[in-house]
């Protein structure tokens, strides 16, 4: 069964198991009873070539219940299913031998396990309240609402250390805010931190966690990404004036804390990474040197994640010392104390609550499926685990999907891309895709590759393959194992679609007095070029434009511009919402209707586009009476002209 599906190639696997040559592997026999890891690069298909195998699956004599869909979002999963049942609607119409089971796999679709990770592990621990010690009425809480609890809990943890005479100490090593990040830090981590609690002594704990810190920061993407950048910069020997001893002396520094970490010396490991931070200097986000907006980005990042437990930010921050790690070992033994505190007030208040977070989540239904009688119940259930956006899960979830397959092959059809991993969010390890990938290399599976993009034409393409070829590089390198090589799509199309004419890529730049001024410059000439597209046919509709920002600073300028030049727009996220216009009128109707004795809000919403209250009128009603607004309009209102006689 084919969806469309575009045509796939192999990477070579050992001989033994080479593939035969075939038109789509993944359509093929060849896959039967194989785990299969497909390797679906941006707009190649991806999507589809998981539709096409559930589908195979079903035609295989599977169920809908036998099968386990996980997709990265609740919307993907519902897209997934409308897809899939859409083509089992179209075989259950049709006459022929299986019409009746393709009609009862429809009837089925409503029970399909389809959704995400999460909603599998609510499924699991639902199953088995008793064995997992949870109300089964529990409910599931999201990242925002858990954010807060934790925040509850980092509080609370610092009371109780203002009170105690030896976690007090933790005051005079760092201001509040700062150690409630930290200890946010570790209650975001706590089960990536599990293994570490458990240690015994005290000072191993201290030791491995020290360790922990510093080979998060090692491996952290926004301290990696400036790193290349400025090393891809000295590469090209466009180091300017401005910053070129700094950038090399970070480039040696950042080698060095490599070295130490795999030399097991972590002063010297902490000492580079200090030193590090010293070389950034002040250099600012918008310097026009781009090594030095690295820098920049360089400082701002090792703040928020170094800073807090190993200083530099600070001018009188002292570098560490084999001295100051005995010093520190007692600070963090106390921080641990810390952190353990707030885990405890953060596991009371979700149990007083009846939730689970989503790391707990995982953490019980993987306690779970460790018993084998029930982890037998569900590889029972379950005939084949269907993975997308495979790149984005972390370890516990990917031993998870391997309880549920039991280790017998063909269960496994897990699909990704490390170029689009969302690094560390809600622990994604990129490193897990590339170990499993691996894995699959060394024994039965199949690896293919989706190389062909059905979103970009070939010029567009050849564009984008040139300049991420030189950032990401095309070798592996042992010391960034989530970093990934550069590899090329092939554009399915030659030629852009009918009407899009070239140039594909156009800079503009704005130039002012200011920094401020040059962006206002810049919103304008943007907003007029989309005016003269759109007048030239270039733009049919405006909703075909998408406006992409660094920051949400910017979008206040951006929509001012478009709104002077009559362009429509939907503004997706911002800090500016509440201050427009349509929006501080309808605040204002809201208020005034929940206390129509305000005044104020009542003024304002009878200024508003919804009733067009003049201001002479409104003076004429408020007059020097003291008396409300509201009741003013329930008086006499023949001082008013007709019009506003009408709006009040």
């Amino acid at each position: 069964m084919d969806i469309d599906a575009p045509p796939l190639q192999s990477p070579p696997l050992p001989p033994a198991r080479t593939l035969p040559a075939a038109p789509n592997v993944l359509d093929s026999a060849a896959i039967d009873d194989r785990d299969v890891l497909v390797l679906a690069g941006a707009g190649s298909g991806k999507t589809r070539a998981l539709v096409n195998h559930y589908l195979r699956l079903l035609e295989r004599e599977r169920s809908p219940q036998e099968l386990v869909a996980i997709t990265f979002t609740e919307k993907a999963a519902r897209e997934m299913r409308g897809r899939v049942r859409k083509h089992v609607d179209a075989l259950a119409a049709e006459a022929g031998p299986d019409k009746a089971r393709w009609a009862q796999i429809a009837a089925d679709m409503d029970g399909a396990r389809i959704g995400t990770i999460h909603g599998l592990c609510a499924e699991i621990v639902r199953a088995h309240p008793a064995e997992a010690q949870v109300d089964p009425q529990f409910a599931v809480l999201d990242e925002p609402q858990a954010a807060i609890l934790r925040a509850q809990a980092a509080e609370e943890a610092l009371v109780w250390a203002s009170g105690d005479a030896d976690a007090v100490q933790l005051f005079a090593l760092l201001p509040p805010a700062a150690l409630t990040a930290v200890v946010l830090q570790l209650l975001t981590r706590r089960l990536d931190l599990a293994g570490i609690a458990a240690a015994s002594p005290a000072d191993q704990r201290c030791e491995q966690l020290l360790q922990h810190l510093l080979v998060t920061a090692r491996n952290d993407p926004a301290l990696n990404a400036a790193v290349a950048q400025l090393h891809a910069l000295r590469e090209a020997g466009q180091l300017s004036p401005a910053a070129p001893e700094a950038a090399s002396a970070v480039l040696d520094d950042w080698q060095r804390v490599a070295a130490a970490l795999s030399a097991g010396d972590r002063v010297a490991a902490a000492q580079s990474l200090f030193a590090l931070r010293r070389r950034c200097g002040n250099f600012r986000s918008n310097a026009r040197d781009p090594a030095a907006r690295q820098l920049a980005a360089l400082r701002v990042r090792y703040d928020e994640l170094v800073d807090p437990w190993l200083g530099g930010a600070a001018a009188d921050d002292l570098p560490p010392d084999a001295a100051e790690e005995m010093r520190g070992a007692e600070d963090l033994r106390r921080l641990w104390a810390l952190a353990a505190r707030a885990l405890g007030s953060y596991r009371a208040a979700l149990a007083r609550q009846h939730c689970l977070d989503y790391d707990g989540l995982e953490e019980t239904a993987l306690a779970l499926l460790d018993r084998p009688g029930v982890c037998s119940r569900w590889q029972a259930q379950i005939r084949a685990v269907l993975v997308d956006e495979f790149q984005d899960t972390n370890d516990r979830q990917r031993r998870l999907i391997m309880h549920l397959c039991g280790g017998v092959a063909g269960r496994r059809f897990l699909v990704g891309d490390t170029r689009q991993s969302i690094y560390r969010f809600r622990g994604a390890d990129v490193s897990v895709f590339r170990r499993v990938h691996n894995d699959m290399q060394r024994t039965d599976g199949v690896v293919a590759t989706l190389t062909e993009n059905y979103r970009g034409h070939r010029r567009l393409l050849r564009a984008t393959d040139d300049l991420l070829e030189r950032v990401m590089g095309t070798a592996d390198d042992p010391q960034r194992p989530f970093a990934v090589p550069f590899q090329p799509l092939t554009a399915n199309r030659q030629a852009p679609a009918h009407g899009v004419e070239p140039p594909f890529l156009e800079c503009h730049f704005g130039a002012g007095a200011t920094a401020d001024a040059a962006r206002v410059q810049m919103a304008h000439t943007l907003a007029r070029r989309l005016r003269a597209m759109h007048s030239a046919g270039q733009i049919r509709a405006w909703d075909e434009v998408a406006l992409l920002f660094r920051a949400t600073a910017s979008f206040g300028v951006y929509e001012d511009a478009l709104e002077a030049h009559g362009i429509p727009f939907v503004t997706v996220a911002g800090r500016g919402f509440y201050n427009r216009p349509e929006v501080r009128d309808l605040l204002a109707i809201v208020r005034a209707l929940a206390d129509p004795a305000d005044n104020q809000m009542l003024a304002g919403a009878l200024r508003s586009p919804a009733f067009g209250l003049t201001d002479a009128a409104l003076m004429q009603l408020c007059g020097d009476a003291p008396q409300s607004l509201r009741a003013a309009l329930y008086g006499d209102l023949s001082a008013l002209d007709a019009a506003d006689q009408q709006r009040a």
